[in-house]
């Protein structure tokens, strides 16, 4: 029996694969096409509202009931279970079908997420932080799927994640904000009830043009073959998805540690908190769509890797000796941490999904994992460190390992 060939690929090169199913929607049905992307957009930007209100709460609600260190362990058991659905997710949507899966689930999230706030146990507080965990995941998979089945051109794949992103960055921007105005001292149930809340026009949303988009249904994630591609014949989606991996580690560590650091050692209140978070996620908004057109027409990606990496890397170390009391100083280092940021997240989306198409399932499902997987090595990391170092100097050790990106970014063959 002749074994299949990992390192199949498509005929056409990159630069001009384009998909005749997305011309023909665009140029029969514009309308319909752009009634679609919008709603997908509106979508991300709820679904960002409403996590983002809550994600940098998060940390100081468990650390009522426990250690910084139960915390991190937390974070880690619900990373696990998302990296579970994430296996059997192909299945589940073929029974299922993926837009009821989507309108099931957003209630579902709802109800975990009120719950979730109220809760007055550390068990009752972990289960629904579990729950709220996979739900999100769910939600935003299916948003991946939609996405994927209207976008195919790959010649334009940095401007279309970039809309998309920066949709999403309106909420996480507009998030932490609408947190700080109804958290009073340590009371933290009105922020989950208002979260919970924000997913009834998400809901009335998805109820509308979402239902006559027909994504492409996942075929089983099998990581055997993407392990296969990756170590043989895929080097440079290995690398770039090591920088993403990078990414998700920094993206767990900051919404849990820096948080937990702020309201728990600095004595910060949630409403200055918040203002700093949301004026740090400026550039998430600000720069995604021009860096996404720039690294399309002129540069490629790998530059804007290796400079965010530095970015990162540096401005994250400088928070562990930055002192508390010049807050300004640190409101300037979370704003270049996010600058950093959004030239890693853009950089990574966009080389690679212009090195993959419909036929690098295994590939797409490995990529998709490095966020779960993110945020499982992340709190492990800080949960054997942080007895060391403590909280403070955390932000050192992160800052150092960020910068292990750079080496594999730079051997990165650019799409410019």
């Amino acid at each position: 029996m002749r074994h299949k060939n990992v390192c199949t690929f498509s005929r056409l090169p990159v630069s001009s694969r384009v998909y005749l199913t997305d011309v023909n929607l665009i140029s029969r049905h514009p309308r319909k096409f752009l009634s679609a992307f919008t709603t997908l957009l509106l979508l991300y930007f709820l679904l960002q509202f409403h996590h983002f209100i809550i994600v940098y709460v998060n940390s100081s609600f468990l650390g009522q009931f426990v250690s910084p260190e139960w915390v991190s362990l937390m974070y880690t058991i619900s990373s696990l279970f998302v990296i579970g659905v994430l296996i059997v997710i192909p299945r589940l949507i073929s029974y299922v079908g993926a837009f009821p899966l989507f309108i099931l689930s957003i209630p579902a999230l709802q109800l975990v997420v009120f719950f979730l706030g109220f809760s007055t146990t550390i068990w009752a507080a972990a289960t629904f932080f579990v729950m709220q965990a996979v739900l999100l995941f769910i939600i935003r998979y299916l948003l991946d799927l939609y996405l994927e089945s209207l976008s195919k051109d790959e010649t334009k794949t940095g401007n279309t994640r970039s809309l998309f992103l920066t949709a999403g960055n309106i909420g996480v921007f507009l998030g932490p904000l609408a947190a700080s105005l109804v958290i009073i001292g340590s009371e933290f149930s009105p922020v989950y009830a208002l979260a919970a809340l924000l997913l009834t026009p998400l809901f009335i949303v998805a109820l509308g043009p979402l239902r006559n988009i027909k994504p492409n249904p996942p075929k089983e994630h099998n990581f055997l073959e993407a392990l296969k591609k990756l170590s043989r014949c895929r080097p440079n989606i290995r690398r770039v998805m090591a920088v993403s991996f990078i990414f998700y580690l920094f993206g767990a560590m900051i919404v849990i540690y820096a948080p937990l650091y702020l309201f728990e050692v600095g004595m910060l209140s949630w409403q200055a908190i918040g203002s700093l978070t949301a004026i740090a996620m400026l550039p998430y908004l600000i720069l995604e769509i021009p860096l996404g057109f720039i690294a399309d027409k002129f540069t490629g990606e790998k530059e804007f890797m290796i400079a965010g990496l530095v970015i990162m890397g540096v401005a994250t170390a400088l928070l562990s000796f930055t002192p508390l009391s010049l807050f300004l100083l640190w409101s300037l280092w979370f704003f270049v941490i996010r600058i950093g940021g959004a030239m890693v997240d853009i950089a990574t989306e966009s080389y690679f999904f212009k090195q993959v198409n419909e036929e690098d399932a295994s590939l797409i499902s490995a990529f998709r994992i490095m966020w779960p997987l993110g945020a499982v090595i992340g709190p492990l990391i800080a949960l054997a460190v942080l007895p060391l170092v403590g909280l403070k100097y955390l932000f050192a050790v992160f800052g150092a390992i960020f910068l292990l990106g750079i080496p594999f970014a730079a051997r990165i063959i650019d799409t410019r």
